[in-house]
């Protein structure tokens, strides 16, 4: 099971040499999401993409990811995440703080 309890994960971001200025500037929507009510997961991963590369004998995972993204969590086909349009935001009542 994944650490959920956000004084556990920072005490551990502690031990792992983060400040608390940085631990909140870097993690502090994952802390928010489970001081919020977000209920503990241990998830289910049984790895079908490399089942898949397995399979079909290619050198790389990316070869048969579906939706692959590069080193910077891209995705290069739809250009996302991309800038909003301010008339797109205002079409859902939205604003950028």
């Amino acid at each position: 099971m994944r650490n959920h309890r956000p004084n556990i994960m920072r005490l551990a971001f502690e031990i792992g040499g983060y400040e608390p200025d940085q631990v909140e500037a870097e993690f502090g929507a994952l802390l928010r999401t489970f001081r919020s009510g977000c209920p503990p997961h241990a998830g289910i991963a049984p790895g079908l993409e490399r089942i898949v590369m397995l399979l079909a004998d290619v050198p790389n995972l990316r070869e048969v990811t579906p939706f692959p993204k590069d080193s910077r969590g891209r995705d290069l086909m739809m250009d996302a995440p991309s800038m909003v349009a301010s008339a797109q935001l205002r079409d859902l009542g939205l604003a950028l703080k």
